[in-house]
């Protein structure tokens, strides 16, 4: 990929996907900096966070999509404030929380140990009270 990006800083990656056209979206950028991947992260992930690269989190179960990802869906979405936004299975937290941050509001359907190991994240993300 040309706009792969392995570096460590978080705002160098979301600069990284805006010059490289993942999004056009100011409130993605905002969102993309506030909602931190790190946050939704274990521990021993931490290197690899800021990183444009899936991550297998095999303790769990699953992986956490590359951040170009994230992006691209979102600029598709077109998240307003005040949509409310759905997301069966959310996996860490991370695209939920930035669509929260972009809505305002999220219904969330998550893995107990997600929702243990998260909720202390999602709530300070999201504007609206989250009902867990």
């Amino acid at each position: 990929m040309a706009y792969q990006y392995n570096g460590n800083v978080l705002v160098e990656l979301v600069s990284h996907l805006e010059d490289h056209q993942m999004f056009n979206s100011r409130r993605i950028r905002e969102a993309m900096l506030f909602v931190q991947r790190g946050d939704f992260l274990p521990p021993n992930y931490q290197d690899f966070a800021y990183q444009d690269k899936p991550l297998k989190i095999s303790e769990l179960g699953f992986n956490v999509s590359a951040p170009h990802m994230y992006a691209h869906c979102l600029e598709s979405l077109e998240i307003q404030p005040g949509n409310t936004v759905l997301d069966v299975g959310s996996g860490c937290g991370h695209f939920t929380g930035i669509a929260g941050f972009l809505a305002g509001e999220v219904d969330l359907f998550l893995l107990r140990y997600i929702l243990n190991r998260h909720r202390k994240d999602l709530s300070s993300v999201l504007m609206s009270t989250l009902v867990l």
